[in-house]
């Protein structure tokens, strides 16, 4: 991947500075305009920022379902919240692998005009907290599953059965640990099979596993509901993220 982006930087040199200067001022905009300390603190309107305990037993809470390693990690990271240049500079983190991922997936499809939609996902990441709005596990999830169909695309050599074989542990680990999100790498993975490989019975294969891996994973194997075991972590889910 490192690869890929000091090929691409090589032959458009302006595209790293662009890039720095975006994310620069996208870290001062929140430090000194949007401040995170307000998220954290709330003023009794955010009613969802989690609470960080360190100890195994407030650990162990999370490995009981589908998400909980991401919540976990997210209720930590948040915490950094209550020093604004901190929580800044974890928000402008997310925002700059959302970018980095987002732009992998379009030189995976060919897509050199599109290469603009990589700003979206961080100008959406800051109209959400220019909000004043919690929904950092939600953030963090959905990266989780953009990461790991960046990790699909790099280890996939076009042979079908170790394709799939790929498929099937990164949907484990991801669904493990991402909850609902792992829709968005299923159905990212399917439209590329479908549409770019041209493999239709693996990109078909690949959205009936958005159907089964969370029946099997969360409903079977943690025993959680069935809404849960789809839509836990994802910006619908009927918990506030």
């Amino acid at each position: 991947m490192l690869n890929s982006f000091r090929k691409s930087s090589s032959q458009n040199p302006g595209r790293p500075i662009r890039n720095f200067v975006f994310f620069i001022l996208f870290y001062l905009y929140l430090w000194l305009e949007v401040d995170p300390r307000l998220i954290y603190h709330g003023g009794g309107a955010i009613t969802n920022f989690p609470a960080f305990f360190r100890g195994w037993g407030f650990f162990q809470e999370f490995t009981s379902y589908p998400g909980g390693l991401v919540e976990y990690t997210a209720a930590f990271l948040s915490q950094l919240l209550y020093i604004s240049w901190a929580g800044a500079l974890i928000v402008t983190l997310l925002a700059w692998l959302f970018c980095i991922c987002t732009d992998y997936f379009l030189k995976a499809i060919n897509a050199p005009r599109l290469r603009w939609v990589r700003f979206v996902g961080p100008i959406l990441l800051l109209v959400t907290y220019n909000r004043y709005t919690y929904h950092f596990v939600t953030i963090a999830a959905l990266l989780v599953a953009l990461l790991f169909i960046c990790l699909y695309l790099r280890v996939t050599k076009k042979s079908k059965l170790r394709d799939w074989g790929v498929f099937l542990a990164l949907s484990v680990i991801v669904y493990t640990i991402a909850g609902g999100a792992y829709l968005l790498f299923a159905a990212l993975c399917a439209i590329y099979e479908l549409f770019f490989n041209r493999r239709w019975q693996m990109g078909l294969a690949y959205l009936l596993s958005a159907a089964v891996i969370p029946y099997i994973g969360g409903v079977l194997v943690f025993n959680v509901s069935i809404i849960d075991a789809f839509s836990n972590l994802l910006p619908f889910a009927w918990k506030i993220y």
